[in-house]
């Protein structure tokens, strides 16, 4: 590995870091498809991020983003399309399609410097030269786009996947796969690349560039009309089958380390600059019209560069790269498992492209990341629907901004008084607000050991009970009897409580339904029944089996729950009835929902909003009890609405997959936020 100038001033200076800093932007276009290969024309959307027209669909990502930030993109933009797309038609999945003629298939990136970078070395380094900063920036992109074109042929290799030109219309039985028809060029286009000049910026524009290089410059004018290169575009990359977003999760990272390496390291000698990168383009047209399933003639090249990216990596602490590295020296070693054998080890049977006509599907895999919540992800999901500008702020608090709205674990905080919401951390505090509000609530004591629950035993022996952590956490271990327990039962459920929370609340058991009601800009938007885990029968299926089917793994409360209602796991359970595996109903406890607001009386609306406003909620949830929400609220009766308890961050999943579908609940908290536009 040898450092040019460039290399060894990025070292001198101390700048290696700034080198994982590289800004991408990707844009995935795919023909839009039905089952029968018939292409949708008539469909239509636009916004920033997605847009489909004249029967393709392309998802465009911010611009400027890290690996981290395209990712989330990518995902977001793949959850989002569901939601637009026609009935019935698909996004197909290769660069080649059926059938089609004039969609462009497309998976084209973009690569941009740090300027920080750039400034840097030009103010410590290379204004010595006497070169304008301009013409300094303007070279060390040239230099990137020549590497990256000298090799090419890498990429080919490792992430090929268009073995047959389909739209050619000739049958697959008659032509042998190759690695990659989208990269590989014709004679014409060959010939045009060739005379391409990267020399310098005028040369580079003196010559008609279509576009057929893999290599394109992105050029912007200065206020002086100054022409300088502000990025560059990389080509003719072939879409990903079988993958949720179009590409394998290894390419960006490989590209972002060729990146730096490119920057730091020589490249070809101007001299022969032509004649080299002639070369390197045949090359690639080689390894584009390689079976497959055979190792590559240059196999050993490839395990060469493959060495020095790893060593360079290493040096410069590229995080999580020996991942990459190791899916990419499989594809090596064993050709059947590079994208285009993959793809033709898949097709049942039957053509390659009648098999994937016959899968042609909209599958994406639910996001998960170790920092935002589902919350966040969900409204983040709603504004590449709406085309609304968003970033996330500090991923490790949760806190995202849209269309200039900062949200808080997917809820917008802004206007929530501190001071209260502090309080309802506490439950039994925040019953006292309710009660001052006017608002029944349940009986409760709060206990830390033994010792308190036989003091309060007197009181309790009589009655159905409820224990839950006395703070905001949230437990698994919550109990519910609905018959008063004995003594010894309340003991071993506290003391289970107790590994999660040294105070434990227990409440009386109050008669009735509970409920969720979700605040919004001061507004009840939705409020749903929470229901407790369960299973239905069948009237053939012993429960053990139903649960098996169900994948639900018993623990010690959900037997003993089973045991209080007399039922053992050898019991058939007759067709339709439920059978309660838990008497409560959290996120902890395998909780599911259901829509309630326009069953809900009229009545009870100004009830819930006034207590949410009593309690200094604007933005937040209330667990409530509500015995009968058909019958007219009346404040002159007893328990009629009891509050139970109060949140600052519910779980948005809850009022948006709901036991009888998706509801489209976000749209209605953007519609208050005013993020509609």
């Amino acid at each position: 590995m040898k450092l040019d100038e460039i290399g060894k001033q990025i070292e001198a200076s101390q700048m290696t870091e700034v080198l994982q800093t590289l800004r991408f932007q990707v844009k995935r276009s795919f023909a839009l498809l039905d089952k029968q290969g018939q292409v949708n024309q008539s469909a239509e959307f636009k916004n920033q991020y997605l847009e489909i027209k004249k029967g393709q669909v392309t998802l465009t990502s911010r611009p400027q983003q890290d690996l981290a930030g395209l990712n989330l993109d990518m995902a977001l933009q793949s959850q989002a399309l569901k939601q637009v797309l026609p009935s019935g038609y698909y996004p197909w999945p290769w660069s080649s399609s059926p059938i089609v003629r004039g969609v462009d298939a497309k998976n084209q990136i973009f690569i941009q410097l740090p300027e920080e970078l750039l400034l840097n070395l030009y103010s410590e380094k290379f204004v010595q030269s006497k070169v304008a900063y301009t013409d300094f920036r303007n070279q060390v992109y040239l230099k990137l786009a020549r590497q990256f074109i000298n090799y090419q042929w890498v990429l080919t290799y490792f992430f090929g996947a268009t073995p047959f030109k389909w739209e050619e219309m000739v049958a697959e039985a008659k032509v042998s796969p190759v690695r990659s028809h989208r990269t590989s060029l014709n004679a014409v286009e060959l010939k045009e690349a060739n005379i391409i000049d990267y020399r310098d910026l005028a040369k580079y524009q003196a010559i008609q560039n279509t576009g057929v290089d893999f290599v394109s410059l992105m050029t912007e004018e200065l206020a002086d009309q100054t022409r300088v290169i502000s990025g560059l575009q990389l080509n003719q990359i072939d879409l990903a089958p079988q993958t949720d977003f179009g590409q394998t999760k290894e390419l960006l990272p490989l590209i972002n380390v060729m990146a730096g390496y490119f920057l730091m390291t020589t490249g070809p000698e101007m001299a022969n600059l032509r004649a080299t990168l002639t070369a390197a383009r045949q090359k690639n047209q080689i390894i584009a019209q390689e079976n497959p399933f055979a190792q590559s003639q240059f196999a050993t090249e490839l395990r060469q560069f493959l060495d020095e990216l790893g060593r360079f990596a290493k040096n410069y602490r590229y995080n999580d790269f020996s991942n990459v590295m190791t899916v990419l020296k499989q594809r090596l070693d064993k050709p059947e498992e590079t994208l285009a054998a993959r793809s033709l080890r898949q097709n049942q049977g039957m053509s390659v492209l009648a098999t994937s006509l016959a899968n042609l599907d909209y599958r994406t895999t639910e996001i998960k990341l170790k920092t935002l919540s589902h919350n966040s992800l969900l409204l983040l999901q709603r504004a590449v629907v709406k085309g609304l500008d968003y970033q996330v702020i500090a991923p490790e608090a949760d806190i995202i901004e849209i269309a200039g709205h900062l949200i808080d674990h997917g809820i917008s905080q802004s206007q929530n008084s501190l001071l209260y919401s502090r309080l309802w951390a506490q439950k039994q505090t925040a019953k006292k607000l309710a009660q001052a509000a006017g608002v029944t609530t349940s009986s409760a004591w709060v206990v830390k050991n033994n010792h308190d629950l036989s003091q309060l035993w007197p009181l309790l022996q009589t009655k159905g009970l409820v224990l839950k952590p006395a703070g905001e956490i949230s437990s698994n271990q919550n109990r519910v009897f609905r018959m008063p327990p004995t003594s010894g039962e309340l003991k071993i459920a506290l003391g289970r409580l107790q590994k999660d929370s040294k105070e434990v609340l227990i409440e009386q058991v109050v008669a009735g339904s509970n409920y969720r009601a979700l605040i919004i800009a001061g507004k009840l938007v939705s409020l749903i029944e929470r229901l407790p885990l369960r299973v239905v029968g069948d009237g053939r299926t012993p429960l053990a089996d139903l649960l098996v089917r169900k994948n639900i793994k018993l623990g010690q409360i959900e037997k003993e729950t089973l045991k209080s209602q007399g039922i053992r796991l050898t019991d058939v359970i007759s067709r339709g009835i439920e059978v309660l595996l838990r008497y409560d109903a959290s996120s902890q406890t395998g909780m599911q929902s259901y829509e309630s607001l326009t069953e809900m009386d009229a009545s009870y609306r100004p009830v819930i909003e006034n207590l949410a406003a009593k309690l200094g909620m604007v933005e937040g949830a209330l667990d409530l009890v509500i015995p009968n929400i058909y019958q007219v609220y009346d404040a002159q009766k007893d328990n009629q609405l009891v509050f139970l308890s109060a949140h600052c961050y519910p779980e948005l999943a809850f009022h948006q997959k709901t036991v009888f579908g998706d509801q489209d609940i976000v749209t209605e908290i953007f519609r208050l936020w005013n993020l509609s536009h």
